[in-house]
């Protein structure tokens, strides 16, 4: 059984303006949801703790990771393994209600794949996992497997695994399943991820992306996530921005990616 339980992280237990108004909506969307928000502030809810007392012998290979998203991404497979539930990044953002999105009775981990767009472009592939929303029941192999993985992969390279593209993100959860026999759904991408990521401007389908993002229209999609990169494109501008709340969520967020990507052609039109 996936328990109603939806996990997210951040640096601190203060979220950035535009990321506590995604929040806010999820949880209105959510109402039967326990929203937990991992951070690290000594509290109970410090995934430093967690991987600490609970996965001690990865916990320094975590601890000297360079870049935030590294450690959300262990973060994630560790919380996942304990608690089960559903994990979201904080720039998903809930369109309607996930009750009947996946069946919570289920022993089985969902995911889905990245848009084949942006994909084709990065991986030359068409069938590449993203770690953006993951749901599960507690205990699932996939993860203990995923986490000793890390152990492995730190014990034949040592600190170059920190220099390894999406290491210990989507790429590590692929590598997994398809090394091991483990039960996995793919939900229809459309659903999940019904955007590309609004950096690019030079994809057959970036004039419907950047029209969608405009409209706050995402067709039958239960959520979308926005592929913000708040640690590295929007590192600064994720702390500054400032919501207008004489404008609807839709249009704050479209007025962030302009801000964002000032010389995206698309923005003039």
């Amino acid at each position: 059984m996936i328990p109603k339980i939806i996990h997210q992280t951040w640096r601190t237990d203060t979220l950035p303006e535009i990321f506590q108004h995604i929040y806010d909506k999820n949880k209105e969307l959510n109402p039967e949801f326990e929203f937990r928000l991992w951070n690290h502030k000594n509290n109970e809810s410090d995934i430093d703790i967690l991987i600490k007392e609970e996965f001690n012998e990865i916990y320094n290979i975590y601890n000297n990771t360079r870049f935030g998203v590294q450690k959300a991404d262990i973060a994630r497979l560790a919380i996942l393994y304990k608690y089960g539930g559903v994990y979201f990044d904080l720039d998903i953002m809930a369109i309607k209600p996930i009750n009947d999105l996946i069946d919570y009775n289920s022993n089985t981990v969902y995911v889905a794949l990245e848009p084949k767009e942006q994909t084709l472009k990065i991986f030359n592939s068409d069938k590449v996992l993203c770690n953006a929303f993951i749901a599960t029941p507690p205990k699932n192999p996939l993860f203990k497997i995923a986490l000793e993985n890390i152990k492995t992969a730190y014990y034949i390279n040592g600190n170059n695994i920190y220099n390894m593209f999406n290491f210990f993100g989507a790429g590590l959860i692929s590598h997994t399943l398809l090394n091991n026999d483990i039960n996995c759904n793919y939900i229809d991408s459309k659903l999940i991820y019904p955007i590309n990521d609004p950096k690019f401007n030079d994809l057959s389908c970036s004039k419907k992306d950047w029209n969608m993002l405009k409209k706050g229209d995402y067709n039958n999609a239960y959520m979308v996530h926005y592929w913000i990169h708040s640690d590295f494109e929007s590192k600064k501008l994720i702390e500054k921005f400032k919501f207008d709340k004489n404008k609807n969520i839709h249009d704050n967020i479209y007025q962030f990616f302009k801000e964002l990507y000032p010389y995206n052609f698309y923005l003039a039109e």
